[in-house]
């Protein structure tokens, strides 16, 4: 995790591909939290999980 709290370009990769191998198994990601010391980012309020999502 970066020092701003906000994800790396792996972490979002990795998420996309969770959600894609998810949907070929009828099998719903619904939350991807990266937590830190005193802070969290979670991907699916910043709309990182949408389903349809492109690379």
């Amino acid at each position: 995790m970066r020092q701003s709290g906000e994800p790396s370009r792996e972490d979002i990769a990795c998420i996309r591909q969770l959600v894609k191998a998810g949907n070929l198994l009828d099998i719903k990601v619904l939350e991807h939290v990266i937590s830190g010391k005193c802070t969290h980012y979670s991907l699916r309020e910043k709309d990182h999980m949408s389903e349809g999502m492109t690379e």
